[in-house]
């Protein structure tokens, strides 16, 4: 009996699992002929991967072949295509009216000037910027329509991912013309506002020098000043009396940095003290900044001590005028701009300036000027610009010849120190995209020591020349549009 049950329960185990181990074996010749198509699948992509890196081979060799047939125009459109990825590019286009409520009458005052003194003809230092070239100096000509600047920018900066850079700005109009120095006679008068200025032009590097050093060689910017010689950069149309003091760009080397995430510091050596690529004599102009960014506020505190002073004052607004061949010469400049942008809706900033010149022939000027300016957001699309200025100049006219008795001006023979204020109020308004409307109001007033306070044109007077200036201020008005793109 006991027999009986051992192979009644033999039979019905053998029932259960036999089953069991057939299924496995299915399983395996399965899994076996899954390894096989993969096998079958990988000698298949290697094949064709042999044959796609084959035929890109003889693509390449035919293209190269082609290329150096130059049969083939492609390269030179990539080409074009990597320089645009990598620059870049902006502009934009200002043009104005200026009207002068001295009513110079420029025909009737003639059309060529003294010797030394720019032509009332020309755009530099015209009827509108008083008898030291300071007041409106990009629009110097009285009651006329003007290109202020056609601008063309292009960059490529410097990074860490790729350390070679470059920059260049050109510019046409009437703003050209100032910082080329065109004076009446150096020219054919026809050629006045067409005659292109090349603002900036260098290559840069970034140097792997602790957090990095950018150099800068060729034509850059200055450093000075609060103002802009860009007519976007600035809060008003006409540039103010501190910026005609101040050099515009200079031709040299430039090397900047950081130390820490709110300094920055800059140093560089150019040819002079003014906006020039000669160097007249053998002296050079060192200039300096060391600037602090706050949250909302900046403080740079620049410097610049070179030769071939412009006299005489030095700066933007007296172009032609500018000291030649001479070593023992210098003009020193202590330049101080705050900035503060609490908000959106508000910008401001100050800019104060102390001047000293000294050199061969010249008085040794002290001249301190100050601005002040902000702008304020009224609507989306409106806001207003306010700007106050002062300058104190000390013996400004002393011995510089300009201005004495054999020039032909003896109105200023005896005039030593010099006051000048200013006052610009301007409207801006957006009329659509990219393109904004400007009206601006400019009151200007000087005061002289030692003689009558004679400086701005006024009235009619060909013949008598030295009586010209014969009012002590000026009232400008002006409309400009701005397109930026």
């Amino acid at each position: 009996m006991r027999s009986t049950w051992k192979t009644l329960a033999a039979a019905v185990a053998t029932a259960l699992v036999a089953p069991q181990f057939a299924n496995a074996d299915d399983v395996e010749e399965r899994f076996r002929q899954m390894q096989e198509r993969m096998d079958q699948l990988e000698d298949q992509l290697a094949a064709t991967n042999d044959q796609l890196e084959a035929s890109t081979a003889r693509v390449e060799e035919q293209e190269r072949v082609i290329e150096r047939a130059g049969l083939d125009d492609r390269s030179a459109a990539s080409g074009l295509t990597r320089f645009l990825e990598m620059t870049e590019i902006s502009g934009f286009i200002a043009a104005s009216w200026n009207y002068n409520f001295n009513d110079p009458d420029a025909s009737a005052l003639g059309t060529q000037a003294p010797e030394g003194i720019a032509s009332p003809a020309g755009t530099v230092n015209g009827w509108n910027s008083g008898a030291l070239g300071l007041t409106a100096p990009l629009h110097s000509n009285p009651n006329t329509f003007q290109v202020d600047q056609l601008w063309f920018s292009l960059k490529k900066p410097v990074s860490e991912e790729s350390r070679g850079g470059w920059g260049a700005d050109i510019v046409f109009g009437s703003a050209a013309d100032v910082a080329n120095g065109w004076i009446w006679g150096w020219g054919d008068p026809a050629n006045v506002g067409s005659l292109p200025h090349l603002f900036q032009a260098y290559v840069s590097y970034l140097a792997p020098i602790g957090s990095g050093i950018e150099i800068q060689a060729g034509r850059w910017e200055t450093l000075l000043g609060a103002e802009s010689f860009r007519q976007d950069r600035s809060f008003n149309i006409t540039r103010g009396v501190v910026w005609s003091l101040q050099p515009v760009n200079h031709t040299g080397v430039l090397f900047s940095g950081d130390l820490g995430e709110r300094l920055a510091w800059a140093v560089g050596v150019a040819n002079q003290s003014g906006n020039t690529m000669a160097d007249t004599d053998n002296s050079k102009t060192g200039i300096g900044q060391i600037k602090w960014h706050g949250d909302t506020t900046t403080l740079a505190l620049n410097g610049m001590i070179g030769g071939d002073v412009p006299v005489p004052l030095p700066g933007a607004g007296n172009p032609g005028r500018s000291g030649v061949g001479r070593d023992s010469d210098y003009v020193g400049i202590l330049d101080l701009v705050a900035t503060w942008d609490p908000s959106d809706e508000l910008s401001a900033w100050v800019n104060f300036d102390a001047i000293f010149t000294h050199g061969d022939g010249l008085p040794d000027n002290n001249v301190y000027a100050v601005a002040v300016a902000g702008h304020l957001v009224i609507t989306e699309a409106t806001g207003f610009s306010l700007r106050g200025e002062y300058v104190r100049g000390d013996d400004v006219f002393k011995g510089s010849g300009v201005f004495s008795g054999d020039m032909g001006l003896p109105t200023f023979a005896g005039a030593t120190d010099i006051d000048l204020f200013s006052i610009t109020g301007t409207f801006d308004h957006r009329l659509a995209t990219n393109l904004t409307l400007r009206v601006e109001g400019r009151y200007d007033v000087a005061h002289l020591d030692g003689v009558p306070d004679m400086f701005f044109v006024a009235g009619e007077d060909p013949v008598d020349l030295p009586t010209i200036y014969r009012k002590e201020d000026q009232v400008l008005a002006l409309v400009e549009v701005l397109y930026e793109f």
